[in-house]
């Protein structure tokens, strides 16, 4: 009978190491568990910390690059207007003095051949047309002085409207 006490004895205390062994491993699920979840808490506090401190990093950056861009704009817009304003007095300017200026402009021609009976105004508007090629040019009148030296061409004086 002993050996029954013995043995039951035994039974028991390995029930209750099986017990304490089932209550150790889910304590130490449980203890796993509570410390996984604060591990992703904190992990998601610190990742939610880094985007917010990024965002803001971000949008600083993107106000400074708005802020220089509207510059950038505004000085574009006031050079333009500056390049307007600059035609519009040209072009007044332009009309002004070709509306006044009446004054003939006087062209001195050398070295053309000097030939007997030559009309003086066909030659001037030959170069001028296709020596030159310049188209709207008027000549007014053109006279060639006599020259000094025998061996040089007078020279032509023509008047320009």
């Amino acid at each position: 009978m002993q050996s029954r006490d013995i043995a039951g004895t035994e039974a028991e205390s390995i029930a209750d190491v099986m017990k304490a062994i089932k209550d150790l491993t889910a304590h130490f699920d449980n203890r796993f568990d509570s410390l996984e979840a604060r591990l992703l808490d904190k992990m998601k506090g610190m990742i939610g910390s880094e985007v917010t401190k990024a965002k803001e990093e971000f949008d600083s950056k993107l106000q400074d690059v708005n802020k220089r861009l509207a510059h950038f704009e505004d000085s574009v817009s006031r050079d333009n207007d500056n390049i307007k304003a600059d035609i519009t007095g040209l072009q007044r300017s332009y009309a002004d003095v070709t509306k006044s200026d009446n004054t003939p402009l006087n062209v001195v021609i050398k070295n053309i051949a000097e030939t007997s009976n030559e009309n003086v105004m066909m030659k001037v508007n030959g170069v001028i047309r296709e020596g030159l090629k310049l188209r709207g040019v008027e000549v007014a009148q053109a006279v060639r002085k006599i020259s000094h030296h025998s061996r040089y061409p007078g020279v032509i004086i023509a008047t320009c409207k």
